[in-house]
């Protein structure tokens, strides 16, 4: 086992690490990082200090010289004793951005991708102080009326219905080594994201350069000589603790909901319409789902809604409310009227998007009203997409209008069907960089009549980072939960 260099963890400006008998930070592809620590307090630091408020913290460990610092909100205290030596309780702590997500309400109209949206509204409930960063683009768009909910309902409801060119659903999720940054990413990605092996180079940014594959290997089979047994860094990535926790659990009623496919009849009620959709899959378990209206999202203006083309000729934007922006748009929407065919039009919007985008910084770093700007922004892009696609016309509908859709149904079969074996690696030599959403192999170190073809490759679905007080250090050890379908 490798120690920490050291290990802080603040709460306010009170660093209390001296306090802590074991800390947990748990990271995984369904959510964002939350965990606990266990706190032996003989000062009486939970009256003073915790016990007045859901206090920021912020935790940093040093670990073969990389520095990794994360911060949190305290979310509750548990299983406190009291003895005459003073008091031992668990904290629990979540990220700044899910506390972030449940106290803000959002009630407003969204129109784009289903990735554009998700990063709007994540804009709504935490500005600009915090990343995220889109690995994969969403084909599934529309318009999203949110109903006065908290944002992480409104998120989880567009995560849920998006998928990407290859059919494949999306994870929202952090990572402990990225330090704040959110990450959207479809499965598809992540099974291509392969963690590299760092065996060879320094530790740095040169670690994820190498093209050799991760492994996590039983102790075992960790030395290759009697050298690199003789160092620490060997044992790096090495378990001994290896247990598929989960194969085709519950199979028979997953067989019968049809998670291997469905043979689809699709009913649109205000057109009195049924579709029928053949599986795509393997099975063909039927399946009936319900529609009201695909137009309920348009405009009830007649003349809009008769209008050829997306761009109305009176969104235009004006400069004048925001004087002391170096940067000013002067919008002629009357040339748009003017143009004839959709190779003019694609000329047009890009030659006005990035001027549009300059603007619209402009206008939030000066503290200006953003929403038209934005809606200028959708449009500008939609008509574009339109363009590119070969649509005639483009028409808003729900976003959610194409759930029922064979497509849909697919991505989120795979989605589920993800977790139907699980692998779980427990007190794992600490691999820096390492985070949920990578894909790696394992060796468990099977003899001829041991070996199985469960070593294979997986995605990292969660990881429990532990660090545990022994003799007035901290060791660190991970927990991998691993999933393939």
């Amino acid at each position: 086992m490798i120690h920490l260099s050291d290990l802080e963890l603040h709460v306010f400006k009170t660093d209390i690490a001296g306090m802590v008998m074991n800390l947990t930070m748990v990271e995984s592809i369904k959510g964002n990082i939350k965990g606990s620590f266990v706190v032996k307090d003989n000062i009486n630091f939970y009256d003073n200090f915790i016990g007045t408020t859901q206090a920021p913290i912020t935790i940093t460990f040093n670990y073969l010289g990389l520095i990794c610092a994360n911060q949190f909100y305290i979310d509750g205290i548990t299983n406190m004793k009291i003895t005459k030596m003073g008091k031992t309780y668990t904290v629990n702590f979540i990220s700044y951005l899910s506390a972030a997500m449940q106290l803000t309400n959002i009630n407003e109209v969204f129109t784009g991708t289903s990735d554009k949206i998700i990063n709007l509204l994540f804009r709504k409930s935490m500005g600009d102080s915090f990343k995220l960063d889109i690995d994969t683009k969403a084909i599934t768009k529309g318009k999203y009326i949110v109903p006065n909910i908290k944002a992480h309902e409104a998120i989880r409801a567009v995560l849920n219905s998006a998928y990407d060119i290859n059919g494949s659903c999306f994870c929202l999720y952090q990572r402990v080594f990225d330090q704040g940054m959110t990450r959207l990413t479809s499965l598809h990605d992540m099974s291509k994201n392969y963690f590299a092996d760092n065996s060879k180079v320094a530790n740095g940014p040169a670690y994820r350069n190498t093209q050799e594959r991760f492994k996590i290997k039983s102790t075992v089979l960790s030395a290759s000589s009697e050298e690199e047994s003789l160092s620490p860094l060997s044992t790096i990535g090495t378990a001994n603790d290896f247990t598929l926790t989960e194969y085709n659990t519950n199979f028979a009623a997953k067989l019968g909901n049809g998670l291997w496919g469905n043979r689809i009849s699709h009913i649109q009620l205000d057109e009195s319409k049924i579709t029928n959709y053949e599986t795509t899959e393997v099975t063909d378990v039927t399946k009936v789902g319900y529609t009201t209206s695909r137009r309920l999202y348009e405009n009830t203006n007649a003349e809009t809604v008769s209008h050829k083309y997306y761009i109305p000729n009176n969104m235009v934007i004006y400069p004048n409310s925001y004087p002391n922006s170096p940067v000013f748009m002067n919008v002629d929407n009357s040339s748009w009227q003017k143009l004839t065919t959709d190779k003019e039009r694609l000329v047009w919007i890009e030659r006005k998007i990035p001027i549009a985008q300059t603007f619209l910084d402009n206008v939030i770093k000066y503290g200006g009203h953003s929403k038209v700007n934005v809606e200028y922004m959708e449009q500008l892009t939609l008509e574009k997409d339109r363009i590119i696609n070969g649509e005639v016309s483009y028409t808003p509908t729900s976003l959610f209008s194409t759930d029922i859709d064979p497509a849909s149904q697919v991505a989120q079969h795979q989605k589920s069907r993800l977790f139907n074996q699980k692998m779980q690696v427990a007190n794992v030599v600490p691999v820096p960089y390492i985070g949920v959403g990578y894909t790696i192999e394992i060796e468990q170190g099977g003899s001829n009549l041991s070996s199985t073809r469960t070593d294979n490759e997986y995605i990292i679905s969660n990881i429990s980072h532990k660090f545990t007080l022994n003799d007035g250090e901290f060791s660190y050890s991970q927990d991998l939960g691993l999933i393939r379908e």
